[in-house]
């Protein structure tokens, strides 16, 4: 019954359902692609009409007679209308009271104003579908449901479409059904006969088996009992095949009871005929005299073979004769007897050609060596083995009570490092490891150990260590934020006071350098005590202008320490001004506050590249960013300050190398801008990248622009070619500079994002979406301005360019489950994991759409979601969020690819293996991305109208 109600239950509830869905998805289907045919017609007149061959009117009175006789379907009485964007009715077969009418106003039976919405889907989506009331084909009697596909034909303004007929598919299914439902009765028929025959069958069966089971069940349980509780290999063999094993002996050959069922006698023995046994083993089979015990290997299934001793007797069951034959497993101890030979040589092979000493001494007073090795000979000093051994073990501890310590330690194998003396007196560290050996009676007999010199090791651990916690505390410190330190209060000064009053003024301010106003309080320069030395000679009256500095160099508070030591290395300078959010200067920085650790600074490795003379040395240089970067990350620097460093020292590898190739190929015909695109522009490179870059030039003459092009397309080759060897391979899409798509002058970009934001469908924004993340490295800055003015202006005129974005941005849901588990793809090289850069998308995305939507340039994401919150776009908690849930997610990724780095020098990527993260980082994953779900549930609702994912 069962059977048969899950057999209904599959017919009803999903096959014929699937059927039903199925045939109207395929009717759908088909009317899109007629429709596509008929616009196919359309196109081709228009396109006679571009060539000159046909006038519009006679291209589309050639078409309308076209579209107006093509029919199909049953009696071909479907058919083909054509409405314009008004609407007004351009041709209809069957209504030709409609022909050239204003059908503004036309309604269904329902009230539905069918052609206005025919023209709203086709402004809205260019095309689509529409269920509505219709008469039936050719009979104006009988109205019932249809659905067209309708789209728009934009050269003539025109909308062309054809439908289907709900009644159709309705008759279609009806008759599907009644044939599935006739075979299924049939089959259930044949299934109850079968099914009940095999009930009587069985029911039969089981009787004559239990009958006969109940004759022999007492019997066989003592003798099932006695044989399987035996802890001997058991078996019994009649006719050369086996009748019955224990299952002792089938764990020895490592066969099941079935298994050995069907082997012959000779397959579980070993065919080696110089064994002893295997003559007696033979013998036996073939019903001869053996001893009564013997020797002989059984072969396992692996193929191993196991040693055994046999003792067999005859037996002889109605007119079959056998045998039984017990096994005792003698495999370990012919394996100990074995290993403690050969391991005796082994040792002693090894510990006489080991480059440590190893030793045998006795234990108690007057501790004497008994075995040494010939290096422990020569690590002491000693002429040979001979006089080592002759000597006392206290005569090579520099302190006594190392020896004792030691000999105390010794329950156990333990390490410790002591001073020892060689013959001739001189110390050296060592490195001793010793067990104890007791006797039969439970007292120490022996010590023996292993002694390692590691004087030099030691020595270099220190040194090593010492220097590492340098670098530690150097990249620790110089990668805080400039605000972090401990600054003094700029001393401010008027540009008209005397070099006198000045040297007053420092004085009473106990500082080294003044802040120069001038009379409106605006900066014009710097006075430190520097000038006042080089400068002043014996005008001590003159004015402060004479001998000051200028212009001021100034950085952001938020700036990290090691760009304030790159500044001051870069304009030579010895005093930097800090500046607050608002631009004030309110504080001073001395190139004193950072020399010390500044042999550590990233801004070495910056200036490695910058001095490089060759792609090859700047190439050179930048393969220490990951060690440098995974340092960092290892050492607890926030990860927005090691994504700003891995941008930073990003871009003037790219400003290097793109100043080599001008080297190399001549200066550029014309201003252009180097950009960065993707994760690059957003200033959030990690250390698994690829390139996303292109080139925008200015816009010049037709007659020059292919020698222009020529020029910058061979500047992208080659410093695409050089990032490629540095690391950044390339874009597997081939968004590069070296692509002449992407090397292009600056009005044809801005025909670019027009298309992309007026044209596109919502999944060619998903190839282009990284172009809004572009950013000026090199050359012209103000194309950068130039491009985002345009992009917003084009976006304030195509609001549906946002809807797009946004379904795009929707489609990408994070590795989260309907459970709250974490969904995990198989990776050749890792197993079970996921794409943490995929799970970073959706905030990255949510970061961008609303920047553009709010005119924010920014294009790092952090940066982005801050000015979203300053805007009150974001409430503050979901600002909070947002920043942690990326940061904590960057910080994983980030954290996981130096460990690849640093373990082996392996190539990092973006997977990531749940296994190996705790199982409160599993769970802050889970929460950070059901959270996700939510902002994406905001997005949606501003966006689309619609609360939730579409």
């Amino acid at each position: 019954m069962l059977t048969m109600t899950l057999f209904l239950a599959t017919i009803f509830l999903f096959i014929i359902p699937t059927i039903e869905n199925n045939s109207l998805e395929r009717k759908r289907e088909m009317i899109r692609e007629l429709t596509n045919s008929a616009w196919n017609i359309l196109a081709k007149f228009e396109y006679d009409e571009q060539k000159g061959i046909l006038s519009r009117e006679d291209a589309q009175k050639l078409a309308v007679e076209q579209i107006k006789n093509l029919h199909y379907g049953q009696q071909m009485k479907d058919y083909f209308w054509i409405n314009d964007m008004y609407p007004k009715m351009v041709i209809h077969p069957y209504r030709t009271d409609l022909n050239g009418k204003d059908l503004t106003d036309y309604k269904d039976p329902d009230g539905k104003r069918v052609f206005v919405e025919f023209v709203d889907i086709v402004r809205k989506n260019g095309s689509g579908y529409l269920r509505y009331m219709w008469q039936w084909k050719d009979d104006e009697t009988k109205i019932v449901p249809k659905v067209s596909y309708v789209k728009g034909f934009t050269p003539w303004g025109w909308v062309i479409g054809t439908g289907i007929y709900i009644e159709d598919i309705k008759a279609e299914i009806e008759l599907i059904t009644h044939s599935v439902i006739k075979i299924s009765l049939v089959i259930l028929f044949i299934m109850a006969i079968l099914l009940t025959t095999i009930i009587l069958q069985n029911y039969r069966t089981e009787k004559q088996r239990q009958v006969a089971e109940k004759a022999v069940r007492d019997s066989e349980e003592k003798y099932r009992i006695l044989v399987e509780s035996a802890t001997e290999g058991m078996l019994m063999a009649l006719g050369g095949r086996y009748i019955y094993s224990n299952k002792t002996i089938s764990d020895q050959i490592e066969y099941s009871n079935e298994e050995i069922s069907q082997l012959h006698i000779y397959e579980i023995f070993a065919d080696d005929s110089l064994h002893p046994g295997y003559r007696y083993v033979r013998d036996l089979i073939a019903g001869k005299e053996v001893p009564e015990r013997f020797e002989a290997q059984l072969k396992t299934k692996s193929g191993n073979f196991r040693d055994v001793i046999l003792s067999s007797s005859r037996v002889s069951i109605g007119s079959k004769d056998g045998f039984i034959l017990v096994a005792t497993d003698i495999t370990k101890q012919k394996e100990t007897e074995v290993s403690l030979w050969e391991s005796e040589e082994k040792f002693r092979t090894l510990v006489n050609n080991l480059n440590i000493g190893v030793f045998r001494r006795t234990a108690g007073k007057n501790s004497r060596f008994v075995e040494v090795n010939p290096e422990m000979v020569r690590l002491m000093g000693y002429a040979n083995k001979e006089e080592l051994i002759s000597s006392s073990v206290s005569e090579i501890y520099y302190n006594r009570d190392e020896e004792k310590k030691l000999e105390e330690r010794t329950k156990d194998l333990k390490r410790q490092i002591v001073k020892l003396k060689k013959k001739d007196g001189t110390v050296f560290s060592a490195l001793i490891w010793v067990v104890i050996v007791f006797d039969k009676n439970g007292k120490p007999k022996y010590y023996d150990g292993i002694i390692e010199d590691i004087t030099e090791i030691q020595s270099w651990e220190e040194k090593r260590e010492k220097l590492f916690s340098e670098m530690q505390n150097a990249l620790f410190f110089l990668n805080r934020p400039i605000s972090s330190l401990h600054m003094d209060k700029a001393a401010v000064c008027n540009s008209n006071v005397s070099i006198h009053e000045c040297i007053e003024l420092l004085n009473k301010q106990h500082t080294d350098a003044l802040l120069v106003q001038n009379k409106e309080g605006e900066n014009v320069g710097v006075l430190t005590d520097i000038d006042l030395r080089k400068k002043m000679g014996d005008n001590a009256d003159g004015s402060v202008i004479d001998i000051m500095s200028s212009p001021v160099v100034t950085i952001s508070d938020s700036a990290l320490i090691f760009e304030a030591g790159q500044i001051m290395e870069e304009k030579q300078i010895s005093h930097l001004f800090v500046t607050a959010d608002s631009g004030n200067i309110y504080g001073v920085i001395r190139i004193n506050d950072i020399a010390s650790i500044q042999k550590y600074s990233p801004a070495i490795l910056l200036q490695k590249i910058k001095k490089a003379e060759s792609p090859e040395e700047a190439i050179k240089q930048n393969r220490t960013l990951p060690h440098l970067a995974a340092n960092m990350i290892n050492s607890g620097t926030k990860i927005q300050y090691v994504n700003h460093l891995t941008s930073i020292i990003a871009d003037v590898l790219l400003k290097k190398l793109i100043d080599l190739a001008i080297k190399k190929t001549g200066q550029p015909p014309v201003s252009f801008s180097f950009l960065v695109l993707g994760s690059e522009g957003r200033q959030e490179q990690t250390l698994f990248t690829d390139q996303d870059n292109a080139i925008v030039y200015e816009d010049v003459p037709e007659e020059k622009l292919e020698s222009v092009n020529k020029y910058f397309l061979n500047l992208g080759e080659m410093v695409c070619g050089w990032l490629n060897d540095a690391g950044n391979v390339f874009c597997p899409g081939d968004i590069m500079a070296k692509n002449p798509r992407w090397c292009q002058p600056l009005t044809t970009w801005k025909k670019y994002f027009t298309g992309w934001i007026s044209e596109s469908e919502a999944e060619d924004l998903l190839q282009v979406k990284i172009f809004f993340d572009f950013r000026s490295v090199y050359g012209e800055e103000s194309f950068d301005y130039y491009l985002r003015e345009h992009i917003a202006g084009v976006v304030s005129q195509h609001p549906g360019f946002f809807h797009l974005l946004a379904r795009n941005v929707l489609n990408l849901t994070p590795p989260i489950g309907f459970f709250g588990n974490i969904v995990l793809e198989s990776i050749n090289s890792h197993g079970k994991a996921f794409d943490i850069k995929k799970a970073m998308m959706p905030i990255v995305d949510y970061a961008r759409i609303y920047a553009i939507h709010h005119r924010i340039s920014f294009s790092n994401t952090l940066e982005r979601l801050k000015r979203l919150y300053e805007l009150n776009v974001l409430a503050q908690q979901n600002y909070q969020e947002m920043v942690q849930a990326y940061s904590y997610l960057m910080m994983i990724r980030l954290r996981t690819q130096a460990e690849a780095i640093l373990e082996g020098g392996k190539k990092p990527d973006n997977y990531i293996t749940p296994d190996k993260l705790s199982n409160i980082e599993k769970k802050l994953l889970k929460e950070i991305f059901s959270q996700t779900k939510h902002f994406q549930t905001k997005l949606s609702y501003d966006f689309t109208g619609q609360m939730g994912g579409l």
